[in-house]
């Protein structure tokens, strides 16, 4: 065990290297020229994982690509990732819901109330099974010294537009309401995807796809996302049959969870990484930022905080896209040679 409380140093080094997330958070890093010590500073690793969130964009027409190189590449720097790791600033990337600190934005004037909060319907919609979310949830962000990963996005968007769907909703000043949370709140903790994999298949349903989704027969389309498969062979193929894909059943989990939190350190580990076991096979994907999505209200108290205006972000942050250019020639041309050249950096 490594001197931070509860997790291990060893195990989170591999699982950012098995996600595309990780991989792609630590080439930012490295191509940004950030150390680590400035790493696990709040404003700088939120700014660094949106970053590299908005590479692995689903609609991009290069997406498998930029995947693909992500995770050849990002597993060279296994150095980096476990000195960030060793860092003492960075234990909040994996620490428990902080009751006292959740932020929730508003598009209007009007704050959060018990009585227009909606718990999610027993029919599930195609929107949640897509999106791995509850449709009528109340999210909320933590605020780390002011700064949340949800104003990290807009403070992104307004230089490089918007990182993601939820800068298209909301616009500056932020009008912000500070939730303090019940200490009687049950909250459930995603740390990484075996987490998710446990949630889903306790509380199955369905997913759906969409047109980021590779066929159902094709099974090579599949092999750039990492996969751990759980529990031995059960002589099924869970990977790639589409109708073993699981959601969560967010009705479902109300009964038992109030929240379902999703930590920084969550968010890299899991985000895109594929879990199968005998009851089928889960991918955490579209959720973005380090979040907790409410399903039921669990609150003592909510308080209107001063807007927000735009803020400049730490620094300018680049991805290599100069050697993924050369990567994916090489892989037109020749896509063995080019596996296997980067596949030699990577070890």
């Amino acid at each position: 065990m490594s001197a931070h409380s509860g997790w291990d140093v060893s195990e989170k080094v591999d699982e950012l290297l098995a996600s595309p997330a990780g991989c792609a958070f630590l080439l930012v890093l490295e191509e940004s020229k950030v150390d680590a010590a400035d790493a696990a500073l709040p404003e700088m690793s939120l700014q660094s994982a949106s970053f590299a969130l908005q590479e692995l964009n689903i609609w991009a027409p290069d997406f498998q690509e930029i995947m693909e190189y992500a995770l050849l590449n990002g597993r060279r720097l296994k150095n980096l990732a476990r000195t960030v790791l060793e860092q003492p600033g960075v234990e909040w990337w994996f620490e428990p819901i902080a009751r006292e600190s959740q932020m929730w934005i508003s598009d209007s004037n009007e704050p959060p109330t018990a009585a227009n909060f909606e718990s999610p319907n027993l029919r599930m919609t195609n929107w949640e099974r897509r999106t791995n979310k509850a449709e009528t949830a109340l999210y909320t962000c933590t605020s780390l010294g002011g700064v949340t990963s949800f104003s990290t996005v807009m403070d992104m968007s307004e230089v490089h537009g918007p990182v993601n769907d939820m800068a298209t909703y909301f616009e500056f000043p932020l009008r912000q309401w500070r939730i303090r949370v019940s200490e009687d709140a049950r909250v459930y903790e995603i740390n990484g995807a075996e987490d998710w994999h446990r949630l889903c298949t306790k509380y199955p349903a369905r997913s759906a796809r969409d047109a980021s989704d590779p066929d159902a027969s094709d099974v090579e389309g599949w092999d750039v996302y990492p996969l751990r498969q759980f529990g031995g062979s059960s002589g099924v193929d869970v990977v790639t049959d589409m109708g073993r894909w699981l959601t969560p059943n967010w009705a479902a989990v109300a009964a038992d969870w109030d929240g379902v939190h999703l930590t920084l350190g969550g968010l890299l580990a899991a985000e895109k990484v594929r879990v199968a076991s005998t009851a089928g096979w889960t991918m955490h994907r579209f959720w973005n930022i380090e979040q907790t999505m409410w399903l039921r209200w669990a609150f003592d108290d909510v308080e209107r905080l001063p807007d927000r205006d735009e803020m400049p972000l730490p620094i300018e942050m680049s991805f290599p896209f100069a050697d993924y250019w050369k990567f994916r020639d090489a892989k037109g041309k020749d896509y063995g040679q080019a596996i296997k050249s980067y596949a030699a950096r990577s070890s």
